[in-house]
């Protein structure tokens, strides 16, 4: 019974030792090696005193989801060669797929044994080289998660609203109207000539 129940953990895996069935992705970046990984939750407390009877979790602020890696890209994979493969290229493309999420600036999605991470922007990333690591690279990267809400706007009954702001309530197809435009020149000499006659009489 025990010998079951620790080849069905070993099977499931956990979340310090998880099965692993597919590479961890930055993105669209297939990841050899990942050799750490570190979320942190951060909050804000106020330092001002909380009065009873109020709840505490008004005056925490959330901050956005943190998420440091340190992956590995080489020519030469050894647990997912047969996923993978095997490429000349294969480092300096996933280079270039760094420096292209860095550019774009937009959020991405990141994979893990243990966590999919959506919402991801990518604030920093070290390319180091050495040569011990031959021809495996060592990338060091950091990323926060961007907080997205929904912005909803809505018509306000002419009703419900005082006499002052009633022409901005609902929906007009009211014409703006038309305006006279005159030019200043002939206004400033017409005006000239009538003070001129005046004075001669």
């Amino acid at each position: 019974m025990a010998d079951q129940a620790t080849a069905s953990s070993e099977k499931k895996g956990s979340i310090f030792w998880p099965t692993l069935t597919s590479p961890s992705k930055i993105d669209s970046i297939e990841l050899d090696i990942l050799v750490e990984q570190e979320h942190k939750l951060e909050s804000e407390v106020t330092e001002h005193p909380v009065e009873d009877g109020f709840p505490v979790h008004d005056h925490v602020i959330r901050k956005p989801l943190k998420l440091s890696m340190v992956v590995g890209i080489t020519q030469s994979p050894v647990t997912w060669l047969d996923k993978l493969g095997q490429k000349e290229d294969k480092v300096v493309n996933a280079l270039m797929e760094f420096k292209r999420i860095y550019k774009d600036a937009q959020p991405i999605t990141i994979v893990t044994p243990t966590d999919i991470y959506t919402n991801m922007l990518m604030t920093s990333a070290a390319f180091p080289r050495s040569v011990d690591a031959k021809n495996l690279i060592r990338i060091p990267c950091e990323f926060t998660q961007i907080r997205k809400v929904a912005v909803k706007t809505t018509d306000i009954p002419e009703g419900l609203v005082s006499s002052d702001v009633k022409e901005s309530a609902g929906p007009t197809n009211k014409d703006g109207g038309s305006s006279n435009q005159t030019d200043s020149s002939n206004s400033t000499s017409a005006k000239r000539k009538s003070i001129l006659k005046g004075i001669t009489g």
